[in-house]
């Protein structure tokens, strides 16, 4: 599980990056905390990319809770791509 000291420094590097990238794993309450901070980099403006195409309510392991907090993700300003190309091509395009 994710502890507060590394989420904390996560999130510090989440910060200093370019851009975030969350890409479609399984989330239970042990990782939540990965998927706080994506939303959290989105919501400060910060490049934010989803990848892949599994539904949230397959990836969800904590009980609705990761269903939610990526249904609000996906109503932020974020890139939704299938896959690692698409990826490649909005990395290409914030340089």
């Amino acid at each position: 599980s994710v502890g507060e000291q590394s989420s904390k420094e996560n999130l510090t590097k989440i910060r200093n990056a370019d851009a975030v990238i969350l890409t479609d794993i399984p989330v239970s309450a042990g990782n939540m905390k990965n998927l706080e901070a994506f939303k959290i980099a989105a919501s400060e403006g910060k490049t934010a990319i989803c990848v892949g195409q599994t539904p949230p309510e397959k990836r969800d392991f904590a009980g609705g809770r990761v269903v939610e907090l990526l249904s609000e993700i996906y109503r932020m300003k974020v890139v939704r791509v299938p896959d690692a190309k698409g990826v490649m091509k909005v990395l290409q395009d914030i340089k």
